[in-house]
């Protein structure tokens, strides 16, 4: 096999705040895409075809060096006494957050307090003596008790459904493993950024996150001052311009749709709904002409208009 040449500018790749090289190369008029493994300090390369592949391997690499013993990380001596100093302490106090999280409270503590010498004084001052405590669980276990939880309250199946659909890629794409108090900022805000969607799709997604994460506050799986979401950096939605059907146009949509469909268009169309709002109502929040014509009533619940508040929340945090 012909040598690579024409090395090109390494790609980094980055999980969880952690980052790893992929280096593209030029191998008989192809590129290939070069991941080094580091096995009992010697270096052994691996290379892939595609740059999908290489990723994937460089983010198993990162996710392996830091889930992993000290014997796993790729630290000079000094940095690796460094290192397991500080997560015995994180260990030690049961705090599960990354090291990363840790170094950010504590320099927005120590510029809020004034000086590091001022924080233990401050929090004994103002902290209970005694607070409540949380109990941390898988956040696949979260994802399951906050769905089964949404059913049975009653909630419409379509909101439901989508709350399913988001929390589930969420899940699946963080570990269904992780602890609830695992997750950072700093994860979330990647997750953001891989998905393939546009501003309101990414919008939609913090969105369901941040229901589940209030959902478990009060099941007390996650701290009670638990705020990663509210730092995440939101894309910009841009408003478009608003569409106005004509009668003809109307008349026209309406003998053109379908039988189950009609119902949502008329809502839409007659009492200025929103299709958040079509997609959470059900049939008893409506009545209909019962006795005369001032009886035709459309019920918006609080938990149903609540949807459009949050979204509302999540593009102004933006």
């Amino acid at each position: 096999m012909q040598s690579p040449k024409a090395k090109k500018k390494a790609i980094e790749v980055s999980l969880h705040g952690h980052a790893w090289k992929v280096y593209p190369m030029k191998c008989r008029n192809k590129t290939l895409y070069r991941v080094v493994h580091r096995v009992n300090g010697e270096r052994r390369p691996k290379n892939f075809s595609s740059l999908a592949d290489a990723k994937a391997d460089a983010k198993n690499i990162i996710k392996e060096i830091y889930a992993q013993g000290d014997s796993k990380i790729h630290l000079a001596a000094d940095e690796k006494l460094d290192w397991q100093a500080a997560m015995n302490v994180l260990k030690q106090a049961g705090i599960r957050s990354s090291l990363e999280t840790i170094c950010r409270h504590y320099a927005d503590l120590c510029a809020a307090s004034g000086g590091a010498g001022l924080l233990t004084d401050i929090v004994r001052k103002n902290v209970p003596s005694s607070p409540t405590k949380h109990m941390p669980i898988q956040l696949g276990r979260l994802k399951d008790l906050f769905i089964s939880t949404m059913e049975s309250e009653g909630r419409s199946p379509r909101y439901v459904q989508v709350l399913k659909s988001y929390c589930g890629t969420f899940v699946r794409e963080i570990g269904a493993d992780t602890m609830t108090d695992q997750i950072t900022r700093e994860m979330i805000q990647e997750f953001l950024n891989d998905r393939k969607v546009g501003p309101r799709g990414k919008l939609n997604f913090a969105r369901a996150i941040r229901v589940m994460s209030v959902f478990g506050k009060r099941q007390r799986c996650l701290p009670e001052d638990w705020a990663e979401i509210d730092h995440l950096t939101l894309p910009l939605v841009k408003e478009g311009s608003v569409l106005t059907y004509s009668p003809d146009d109307l008349k026209r949509l309406l003998a053109a749709a379908p039988d189950t469909f009609i119902p949502c268009l008329a809502l839409a169309a007659f009492a200025g709904m929103r299709s958040a709002e079509i997609e959470r109502i059900g049939w008893d929040n409506i009545r209909l002409v019962t006795q005369n014509d001032t009886d035709r009533v459309i019920n918006l619940e609080a938990g149903i208009a609540w949807l459009l508040r949050s979204r509302a929340s999540l593009i102004n945090a933006g």
